[in-house]
Parts: structure tokens; C-alpha cells; sequence
């Protein structure tokens, strides 16, 4: 069990003392399912308030594990004077509730009132006028194409890459973890989606191996037909490969300096260039998916027809 003064994290209650007793291959292959649960993102955001919560308990000389009332509490009270915001503090509680369960203990501390109670009034105590974010509809897409072409900052290629991974997500109900990088340099090719994922003959066709929604990696296709249109996701992704030197095996968008697209480039370039445009108030990183289905939706898709845009690859 984790002291106060310990740097290890909590261990896996299938990795304990009766180990032996059970079959290697088999113990590592449901850790292996459980850590699955979480998306890569999701659990690189848990680690950081994992060890957030283990240096509150070392410096108060806390036991981190199993969680106690107290200690969950007055480390949901440390957070709350910080300038995190209270989105951050449910999911860094979830974060030491996971770490709590995957150490072998119950997860009772959710049920605990008066962190319930603590977590109510840190919310009021917090809690802002909610801002309407604008989702991305054709109409912005067409507008965002303009400001793109003629923006006096970016390069050519630059323009190309970030319009066609616009379109691409846009079209394709992407989550912007499904299009990006991790970070500038560094990418997992089991999760980024690569220049080899992507074929573009008269359709394009994204071979996504994991997402958000695909915890098992069973993978699935997105086909996404020519728009005959101004904004067109084919035509796009021609224009970019026109002007980028792929490579197979490397990631699909990349800037002329060679650094990868992120989440972090996709917000920060897509805020630049609506502020450019006047248009406020987009929620950016979820703004393709959700403007997607908004635009669906007015054109009286049926959901099914959307859905079915996903296709689970041949299983033989």
C-alpha cells in the first residue's frame, strides 16, 4: 500500500501476492482490457491528478490509499482555491477514484454525502454564466475557407493541411482526437491516424483503429463522399497532398515545418482565424462533431443514415 512518503502509484489488484497462482499471459491481457476502459488523453489526464492528490497527502502526511473522507475532501478544497476550473475537479476526483479501484478497494467514496455536499458548493461558489457555443455549420465552414485562403500569416501548405483536416473532421464526425497528434513530435501509430489510414480515390475513406467510442480497437471505416461543393472534404485532401511529401507511416497532417497537428494547434488556429472572421464564441475542439450533426439534423438526416457512415471493417 502507498505511504505518504512513497513515489510509487497504486498497484493493480491483479498484479498482487496470488499472481502465481494464475496464469501470466491471462493476468496481463485483462490488465491490458482494463486499461482500455480510459483513452489515452483521458488517462494521461488522470496521472496528473493522481500525483497532484499523492503530493497534497505527502505534504499533509496523508495515507492516499484507500481514500478516505477527509483526505478527498481537502484535496477537492485545495483544488477549488486554485484556478482550476470545476470541470477539472470531477474529473481529478474521478482520476483518484479510478487509482483507488485499480489499488483493489471500493469505489464508496462516491456515495460519501458530505463530499457530495463539498463538491455542490464548490460548484456554486464557482459557477459562471454559461456562454452559448456556436457549433460549426456549413455556413462557418464556408467562411473559415475564405479566412483560411487569405490569411496573411500562414503559408500555403499550412492553408491546405488545415483546411483539409477541417473538412476531413467535419465531414467525417470526428472527434479532434481522431485527426491530431498527441503532441508536436511524438505520435502512437496505433491510435494517430496516418497518412496510411487515409486512400482518396472519388471517396475518401479514414481507416480510424481506435477513437474515444472504440475502447477495443476493433477499428472502423468513414467514407466520405464528394460534396459537389465549395466545401468538399475530397477536394481538399487533393489540395493538401498536392503540396505535402508523405510518408505512409508518419502522421496524415503535418505542418511545412514538419511538427504535427494537435489538439492544442487545432484550437489555437481556429480561434485565430474565426477572431479574423468576427466570429465569437465557437466551441472549438468539439465544434466539427457537433456542427456536423447539427447541420444533419436541419437537413432531416435520419439517424441511422448518419451512423451508418461508420463502418465497422470485415471481421474474417
Amino acid at each position: 500500500m502507498l505511504g505518504p512518503n512513497q513515489n510509487s502509484r497504486p498497484v493493480h489488484p491483479l498484479n498482487g501476492s496470488d499472481v502465481r497462482r494464475s496464469p501470466v499471459n491471462l493476468t496481463q491481457q485483462a490488465c491490458h482490457y482494463i486499461n482500455l476502459t480510459i483513452a489515452p488523453g483521458t488517462r494521461r489526464t488522470y496521472h496528473a491528478g493522481q500525483t497532484r492528490y499523492l503530493l497534497l497527502c505527502r505534504m499533509y502526511g496523508m495515507n492516499p490509499y484507500p481514500l478516505m473522507q477527509r483526505s478527498t475532501i481537502l484535496f477537492m478544497t485545495h483544488l477549488a482555491t486554485s484556478s482550476l476550473t470545476y470541470g477539472t475537479l470531477k474529473v481529478y476526483l474521478a482520476a483518484i477514484i479510478r487509482a483507488h479501484i485499480e489499488a483493489g478497494f471500493t469505489s464508496s467514496i462516491r456515495d460519501d454525502l458530505l463530499l457530495h455536499f463539498t463538491m455542490q458548493g464548490i460548484k456554486r461558489h464557482h459557477s459562471v454564466p454559461n456562454r452559448v457555443k456556436l457549433p460549426i455549420t456549413i455556413a462557418l465552414m464556408q467562411i473559415l475557407k475564405d479566412t483560411v485562403a487569405n490569411h496573411p500569416t500562414i503559408c500555403n501548405h499550412d492553408k491546405a493541411m488545415l483546411w483539409s483536416a477541417f473538412t476531413l473532421a467535419f465531414f467525417g464526425f470526428l472527434r479532434v482526437s481522431e485527426f491530431v497528434a498527441p503532441a508536436s513530435t511524438i505520435f502512437d501509430p496505433q491510435c494517430t491516424l496516418l497518412t496510411a489510414d487515409i486512400t482518396c480515390n472519388t471517396d475518401l475513406v479514414i481507416v480510424l483503429k481506435a477513437s474515444k467510442a472504440d475502447p477495443f480497437r476493433r477499428g472502423c471505416n468513414i467514407i466520405i463522399a464528394p460534396s459537389q461543393s465549395s466545401v468538399c472534404a475530397v477536394q481538399a485532401y487533393q489540395a493538401y497532398k498536392a503540396l505535402h511529401s508523405s510518408v505512409a507511416h508518419l502522421p496524415a497532417f503535418q505542418f511545412a515545418n514538419s511538427t504535427l497537428l494537435t489538439r492544442q494547434a487545432v484550437s489555437n488556429h481556429l480561434q485565430d482565424l474565426l477572431t479574423h472572421a468576427s466570429v465569437p464564441d465557437v466551441n472549438t475542439t468539439h465544434s466539427f462533431r457537433s456542427g456536423a450533426a447539427t447541420t444533419a439534423a436541419d437537413a432531416n438526416l435520419p439517424n441511422w443514415l448518419i451512423k451508418a457512415q461508420r463502418r465497422l471493417p470485415d471481421l474474417h
